[in-house]
């Protein structure tokens, strides 16, 4: 929540809280990968705002990692996606292909850095 996209419990039960699509976190529900935050029932979160169980299986830890990975999607979305390329030219007034550059830019950037950190 906030700034965080997702994060995990290590000194506990190994949860994790994420913050999810809409059709994701019905879906990891459904499945019965997580329910939502607490926070969610107290009107104090979005729906999106769910904790997944910790894995309990490799089934279990690939879906996990599946949720994981659409959480930080999710949470660029707003960077890379159309929005932002509305937001860089109504707010920052950039120009469209200006604010492209800057996207594929910081998309590449992101991209090595992951690599990067693999390795």
């Amino acid at each position: 929540m906030g700034r965080e996209f997702c994060h995990g419990h290590a000194g506990g039960d190994f949860s994790l809280h994420a913050t999810l699509p809409l059709p994701w976190a019905e879906a990891a529900q459904r499945g019965g990968w997580a329910e939502p935050h607490y926070l969610v029932h107290a009107v104090q979160a979005p729906p999106t705002v769910m904790m997944l169980y910790a894995p309990r299986d490799d089934t279990d830890r690939v879906v996990i990692l599946q949720l994981v990975r659409a959480s930080y999607e999710f949470a660029l979305a707003p960077l890379f996606g159309a929005d932002a390329v509305v937001w860089s030219a109504d707010i920052a007034q950039v120009d469209q292909e200006t604010a492209v550059d800057v996207m594929a830019w910081m998309g590449a950037t992101s991209v090595r850095a992951t690599l990067d950190d693999r390795a």
